[in-house]
């Protein structure tokens, strides 16, 4: 496909966790091509040839670092986590950005390239300000502002479709219309979350709280409701209530967010905003049956959060209808 954006040489400094990660990325992308990776350590070096690097691989020391960049032509310099202490590495990376070159530490440009947190490979220090540090005061006040106005305009628009979901519903199978269940929402506080029901009716009486693809307990019409996510339609009635917002973290139940808090890092930083119908989790990624899937979800969540925006805001909305239309992305 033809880009008129210039594809960007890369050059990765150092080694971590997350590295090879990076380099995947950086190869499935059109955008980004790698042109090397440099190393201080000539046992680090080795230890990458060996493994069938097949990309340039430099032992340089520090006083060649802007030499080999400049050799390379070289437009994003990528600083893996344990090099970003020495003082004396980072004295020569000074001289990259009086050249115009771009530098990131790895996981930066990790967020960058799959539009997500490196949860796991991050600390505390690294998060809790970015998170913090959202909350512009005019996108706040017109995220709450459109929230309630895009309930009530929901809930109009789709309040005549509900006698026709209902006796789908009742046709399809036995059991009440609606669904509710205790969710965790912002702050740790607990609401009732509305759904029209897509499954059995005793769905959870062995305690199962996953859903998965082709799972038995799903009615064939939930199946339809799913796949356009017309299932969460009552949840209008929820952002009236201030309980969720249009776009958000989808919300977990209560035994589930503990579950995780203990497995997962930073988990708990997504109760720092209301939960909502749809988000960037929901658009990007298939629906959660297991802890990694959860992981990866979480990944996005504290990317929006980190990056919310006017214009992201509108990708999710756009990416949530497209989904709905096509049911590509939902169970």
């Amino acid at each position: 496909m033809f880009s008129f954006k210039k594809t960007k040489n890369v050059m990765i400094i150092g080694e971590s966790d997350l590295t090879e990660t990076v380099v995947e990325c950086i190869e499935k992308s059109v955008r980004y091509r790698l042109v090397g990776r440099v190393f201080a350590s000539e046992h680090t070096y080795k230890a990458s040839l060996a493994v069938g690097c097949d990309v340039p691989v430099f032992s340089v020391d520090y006083d060649d670092v802007n030499k080999c960049i400049k050799q390379n032509k070289v437009n994003i310099v990528v600083i893996s986590d344990s090099y970003e202490k020495d003082e004396s590495l980072m004295s020569e990376i000074v001289f990259c950005l009086k050249g115009g070159v771009q530098v990131y530490r790895i996981s930066d440009f990790f967020a960058k390239l799959t539009k997500r947190l490196p949860v796991r490979h991050v600390r505390h220090e690294w998060v809790v300000p970015d998170l913090t540090s959202v909350s512009d005061d005019f996108y706040y006040l017109f995220h709450n502002m459109t929230n309630y106005m895009l309930g009530f305009v929901g809930l109009l628009v789709t309040l005549p479709l509900f006698p026709l979901f209902a006796l789908l519903i009742r046709l399809d199978s036995q059991g009440p219309v609606f669904y509710t269940q205790a969710r965790v929402g912002k702050s740790g506080r607990l609401f009732k979350m509305l759904k029209f029901r897509t499954m059995v009716s005793d769905a959870e009486h062995s305690g199962n709280t996953w859903t998965s693809e082709n799972d038995a307990r799903i009615t064939g019409v939930g199946k339809f409701l799913r796949r356009c996510r017309l299932d969460e339609v009552p949840q209008f009635i929820n952002i009236l209530k201030g309980d969720m917002a249009l776009i958000g973290p989808r919300p977990e139940v209560a035994n589930l967010v503990e579950k995780f808090k203990e497995s997962i890092p930073f988990y708990e930083y997504r109760l720092l905003v209301r939960p909502g119908i749809t988000g960037w989790a929901q658009v990007s990624y298939k629906y959660s049956s297991s802890i990694e899937d959860s992981l990866v979800k979480l990944q996005y969540d504290l990317y929006w959060i980190q990056n919310r925006s006017f214009l992201l805001d509108l990708k999710i909305i756009f990416r949530s209808i497209k989904v709905m239309i096509t049911g590509f992305g939902a169970l």
